[in-house]
């Protein structure tokens, strides 16, 4: 029953819309089709048409941006690297200093026990 009067609302739907003029979704499917086949003088235009310039010109635009992003992605991650080994190289220094310092502690104390 539902599927009966949804199916009833779709065609008066349809019939409101060639009643007003406006073209069905079947018709302009046509209209579309009708709009890519190229006439004569579409394709003059086709040819004289500066977009596929202007495409080939953004697509190589776009992968020498991708080059760069590439080469940015390199750099950050030689950077990343840098700051890796920098970090350990800290860590060590700072193990060395409390070594450093702990033998220092120790040393003093005895030479205060030796007084």
């Amino acid at each position: 029953m539902a599927q009966q009067s949804e199916e009833q609302r779709q065609i008066r739907k349809r019939m409101a819309e060639v009643d007003r003029g406006r073209p069905t979704k079947r018709q302009r499917k046509l209209e579309d089709r009708r709009a890519e086949e190229p006439t004569g003088e579409r394709r003059e235009a086709e040819e004289q048409d500066p977009l596929p310039e202007i495409r080939r010109r953004h697509a190589k635009e776009l992968a020498e941006a991708k080059e760069e992003r590439v080469k940015a992605e390199d750099r950050l991650a030689k950077a990343k690297e840098e700051r890796i080994k920098a970090e350990e190289e800290c860590a060590k220094t700072e193990d060395r200093l409390a070594k450093e310092v702990q033998r220092l502690k120790h040393q003093l104390l005895q030479s205060q026990q030796g007084e």
